[in-house]
């Protein structure tokens, strides 16, 4: 009985200290913030949204630094700062790593209320605000942007109003369009 049972032993003793087969390792997505998920053409100061499949990463690297932003952070939003390769590196909470590069093409200089436009606060100061509408005008004040402030502009609501994007503190708003001017 015991040479028997000796095979199957070591059967379940391989099996319990073979190695576990390898996981594929993460995949990187990036799509740009409010254009309904699109995955490429992107281009300098358009805010994109770093993904990771079934997971959340403890750390999002860019290379070359996003605008406004540290190379290296928890944020998940960052917006590419030259045309060129831009690289993002995810750690995650086991220390693995993966990268995706991608193109990244000269930034936009007119609002088109599609694609980002890379600005700054040229008001000493402007407020941005959660809500606007026609009848009420701005509410639900946000945060106040002071002069020289990089912005992204994306599009015109109303007369003389505009959505922005703070870059530095990653929220977004409504606000009074003259304060902005195209350009970092």
């Amino acid at each position: 009985m015991l040479t028997r049972s000796l095979p199957l032993a070591a059967v379940a003793l391989l099996a319990a200290v073979a190695p576990a087969p390898a996981q594929a390792p993460p995949k990187v997505g990036l799509h740009a913030a409010f254009s309904g998920g699109r995955t490429s053409g992107f281009r300098v100061g358009e805010v994109l949204f770093v993904d990771v499949h079934g997971s959340r990463p403890a750390k999002v690297c860019w290379s070359p630094a996003p605008v406004a932003r540290p190379d290296c952070g928890k944020v998940l939003t960052g917006a590419p700062s030259q045309a060129g390769t831009t690289t993002v590196t995810v750690t995650l909470a086991d220390g693995s790593t993966a990268s995706k590069s991608f193109a990244v093409g000269a930034a936009r200089t007119r609002v088109d209320s599609v694609h980002a436009v890379p600005a700054k606060i040229t008001c000493p100061q402007v407020t941005l605000w959660g809500n606007w509408n026609a009848r009420d005008g701005f509410h639900d004040k946000r945060e106040v942007l002071k002069r020289d402030t990089p912005v992204a502009l994306y599009n015109r609501i109303g007369p003389g109003v505009i959505f922005m994007w703070d870059y530095k503190r990653s929220l977004g708003g409504f606000a009074k369009e003259r304060c902005a001017q195209p350009g970092l």
